[in-house]
């Protein structure tokens, strides 16, 4: 029932109607009761709302104060870290301080930042020396008798310019490749064989085409880089030695300074050949195949060193030391 309903039946009953029977002042006085019992219970709870609205407000209001303290406190450590001097931090205001529903004012926050003193030992950095480099470039363009220009015009003339670049020309000019050496290698056929540090190479060592001309009837000139070239034709080496290690299948397995070196020492393919059947070609360097020649060394006694377990742990020089005082 709705209570303004009820009040107005109540007081119409009272004032209007006497002697109505249903009228009951019991139930008049209890419903009056109960009204003001309900205003009293609101009238408090609004109230108990507020108070606690109030007291979260200062809480935060508190906890922003002591952030900002310790925020502040912070950066003086990282001043005083940086800086390596006392750290001076400003009292902090009074941040009032939430108790139930009264506010209690603190009392200002000092913080005591010791001094932070970080020693850094000193690094000794000993003195590097950097070698001078030298740098010699080819100054053989004088014995041309002629200037770069006047070289390459004559270079056009002869048609070398159709065959190798300027840059080609320009280093043909400084180790002063003469336009007759490149004339000779195209009559022998090899006006495009070669690159320009090839033909440079071979100019400055003295190949002749004479031994460019063997090496290519042999098939070597394809298979031999033009160092391996250059090295044979100092060390004399003749194709027919070339043609041997190739018939013996050792060529491939051979570097062209080993070639040269077994030429040299007059290492037979025999001695090779045993030393590759046995599986000890390539366990060696060519110093040390030249030195188990030249000291009568054969496969047997690298096996029985082998088979003791003392081969992984000796040089050559060991080996050949160890076989002379053996013997």
């Amino acid at each position: 029932m709705d209570n303004n309903m009820a009040d107005e039946r109540f007081k119409k009953s009272h004032y209007e109607h006497d002697s109505d029977p249903d009228f009951d002042l019991d139930q008049y006085i209890e419903q009056k009761m109960y009204e003001g019992q309900r205003e009293q219970g609101e009238y408090f709870e609004k109230k108990e709302r507020s108070n606690t609205a109030r007291n979260v407000v200062i809480a935060v209001v508190a906890l922003a104060v002591m952030s900002a303290v310790n925020f502040r406190s912070l950066g003086g450590i990282v001043g005083s870290f940086f800086d390596n001097s006392p750290a001076e931090v400003p009292a902090a205001p009074a941040a009032p301080i939430a108790t139930g529903s009264n506010v209690v004012s603190g009392t200002p926050i000092v913080i005591d930042i010791p001094e932070i003193n970080i020693e850094i030992p000193d690094i000794e950095i000993p003195d590097i020396e950097i070698p001078d480099i030298e740098f010699n470039f080819p100054q053989n363009g004088s014995q041309l008798d002629m200037s770069l220009v006047d070289y390459l015009k004559a270079l056009e003339e002869k048609g070398f310019l159709d065959t190798y670049s300027t840059t080609g020309a320009t280093a043909f000019y400084g180790a002063g490749v003469t336009v007759e050496y490149l004339e000779e290698l195209r009559e022998a056929g090899f006006n495009d064989e070669f690159s320009f540090p090839a033909v440079t190479a071979f100019y400055s060592s003295g190949v002749s085409t004479e031994y460019l001309s063997e090496l290519k009837s042999a098939g070597f000139i394809d298979e031999l880089s033009f160092p391996a070239i250059t090295a044979y034709h100092s060390a004399e080496v003749p194709t027919s030695y070339l043609r041997s290690l190739k018939r013996d299948n050792l060529l491939d397995d051979l570097s062209f300074p080993a070639v040269t070196s077994y030429h040299s020492a007059g290492v037979t393919n025999q001695f090779l050949n045993e030393y590759k059947n046995a599986g000890y070609l390539d366990n060696f360097s060519f110093p040390g195949i030249t030195a188990f020649y030249n000291a009568g060394i054969n496969t047997d006694f690298i096996k029985k060193l082998d088979d003791e377990g003392l081969l992984n742990d000796m040089s050559f020089i060991d080996v050949v030391s160890v076989y002379n005082s053996s013997n």
